[in-house]
């Protein structure tokens, strides 16, 4: 969770990160343009436009994302290793080194993450009904459904890969002043089903995806004392807002 605050720069930090992204997207329109050309050979034209090389591109832009710099590291991992099977060969002892080291490598990124929860705040640890302030959710081919009623929610991160996440805040509270929750969505996404007299700010880089507040009503006078703010990155991926 990152609280706002007046020394803090996000037009700064949004706009290295969207220079990054037109940066991508015109080297990719440059790649199709010269494979309609006929400019590349066979074998670099299989690379460039496969599968694995999707999966690094999406990595490399997660990495620019400080808070999603391991799922973008992990995504620049699988696709190497599927880029270098396909195309160079790969002998049964390297992949099972490589599936020992990612294995491995996934183990010490959960445990990190463990010691480095700050003790002032509550994280979900198995409940499906909790009253955590703060939410740090990493979902990877799968899901997870929770119910939080915390009365002092202070935002968090989320991380949907290939995976789902649904939190239901209809009974929670915001802390008073700005708050952030990071979200990254490739492949997959995430809902949120809140009060309808939350403050909620989308600001949502979007690829082939995005984020939408579809709360059937929302109140017309929102208080600026509690204010949630979503950002993130969507790729093949987004989220809702949502209210009962």
């Amino acid at each position: 969770m990152r609280r706002e605050d007046e020394n803090e720069s996000p037009r700064i930090y949004h706009g290295s990160r969207n220079l990054l992204l037109g940066v991508v997207l015109i080297l990719v329109g440059i790649a199709v343009f010269f494979k309609s050309l006929g400019i590349f050979p066979y074998e670099t034209e299989r690379v460039i436009f496969s599968w694995q090389m999707l999966l690094i591109a999406i990595g490399v832009i997660m990495v620019t994302n400080f808070r999603s710099r391991i799922g973008g590291l992990i995504l620049i991992l699988i696709g190497g290793f599927f880029l270098l099977e396909e195309f160079s060969g790969l002998s049964g002892e390297m992949r099972s080194l490589f599936w020992a080291f990612f294995f491995i490598l996934i183990g010490l990124v959960i445990i990190f993450r463990a010691f480095r929860m700050p003790v002032r705040r509550r994280y979900w640890h198995g409940p499906v009904t909790d009253s955590l302030d703060y939410i740090d959710e990493v979902a990877i081919l799968g899901g997870s459904e929770k119910r939080i009623n915390s009365q002092n929610f202070c935002g968090g991160h989320v991380t949907n890969i290939f995976g789902g996440s649904t939190f239901d805040l209809s009974d929670a509270r915001l802390a008073p002043g700005k708050h952030v929750l990071d979200v990254v969505s490739v492949f997959g996404g995430f809902k949120l089903i809140v009060p309808s007299d939350w403050n909620i700010k989308l600001e949502v880089t979007a690829i082939l995806g995005g984020v939408s507040d579809k709360r059937s009503r929302i109140n017309e006078n929102l208080s600026e004392e509690r204010v949630l703010i979503i950002r993130g990155i969507a790729i093949f991926g987004g989220g809702e807002i949502k209210n009962f």
